[in-house]
């Protein structure tokens, strides 16, 4: 008889430890999941759906087109040589795919981080970027949101 409710107990445990070890696993896949919005001038941006936002390393990244072009910048892509090219204002900005160093009208700057390719979209840390382009960048913990804004910046259509 107690080696029956021994084998009990022993059961109930395994699936209590099941269970919590199945909920710890959805609980981390559904933090990788999280999506991320990009509000530029106030308007949510619609992006490929292949590079949406991503948090690395306590960095935010976006695709560099679609938040550039959202601003009123232009974008460039010199294939050759992995770079993209952004033009806003008095402001140029190059920077190459898998490299740590921007070049700001021509000034050498480090990030802490490198450009990343995702399904072949140039992916950029949002505040290194923008904030260069003199923009104020803020996050939105309770909507998973990245703000960019600049004032001489046109609205951008809602997308």
């Amino acid at each position: 008889m107690k080696n029956i409710k021994l084998k009990k107990l022993a059961v109930v445990l395994f699936a209590a430890l099941c269970l919590v070890i199945s909920l710890t696993v959805q609980a981390n896949a559904l933090e990788r999941q999280i999506f991320i919005s990009l509000k530029v001038n106030g308007s949510i941006i619609t992006m490929d759906p292949g590079a949406l936002p991503y948090v690395k390393d306590n960095r935010t990244f976006v695709p560099v087109r679609f938040a550039s072009e959202a601003l009123g910048a232009e974008v460039e892509w010199a294939g050759e040589e992995k770079k993209v090219i952004i033009r806003f204002g008095d402001k140029t900005i190059e920077m190459f795919q898998g490299s740590s160093d921007i070049f700001v009208n021509g000034e050498k700057k480090a990030m802490d981080t490198v450009v990343e390719v995702l399904n072949g979209r140039t992916m950029v840390p949002v505040r290194f970027i923008f904030e260069n382009l003199d923009c104020t960048v803020d996050w939105e913990e309770s909507t998973y949101s990245v703000i960019i804004n600049r004032e001489d910046a046109p609205v951008p259509a809602a997308s």
